[in-house]
């Protein structure tokens, strides 16, 4: 199943174009290749961002029991705004200009007596070379 986006969002200054393909075999497994250009500019002032952003998602599971998604993206952004100012960290979504990279993996499994136990990483690599890496944990509780 393939399927294709674009949309203009006039409001906020800011245009989105992008396509997307997925894959999906039954319900266990599915598979997204992304690409998506956006254009934002401050209405209020000269600042704006354009970013190419190409992605992966897959998911994989087991009815009722566990479940495994990742994503991967990697974005190119070229920017014309100060940089470390309120505008810049909403234009570039608190990445830099260049090229920055995305990733995560949830890991979600239910355990009996209601019972849900969430893992989740995340990382990201900024066009100034550093990695983050942070993670968390979840325990729910159905009662």
């Amino acid at each position: 199943m393939t399927s294709g986006r674009a949309s203009i969002i006039v409001n906020t200054g800011m245009s989105v174009a992008g396509t997307k393909a997925e894959l999906s075999v039954d319900l266990r497994y599915s598979f997204v290749l992304l690409w998506e250009y956006a254009e934002k500019k401050n209405t209020m002032g000269n600042e704006k961002s354009f970013t190419h952003k190409f992605g992966a998602e897959a998911m994989a599971s087991v009815a009722g029991k566990m479940k495994v998604e990742t994503t991967f993206s990697w974005l190119r952004i070229d920017a014309f705004a100060p940089l470390n100012s309120p505008v810049s960290y909403e234009l570039l979504n608190g990445l830099k200009p260049g090229k920055n990279a995305i990733w995560t993996l949830i890991l979600s499994r239910k355990l009996p007596a209601g019972i849900e136990i969430n893992l989740g990483y995340n990382g990201r690599y900024i066009a100034d070379g550093k990695i983050i890496h942070s993670g968390s944990m979840e325990v729910r509780a159905s009662f």
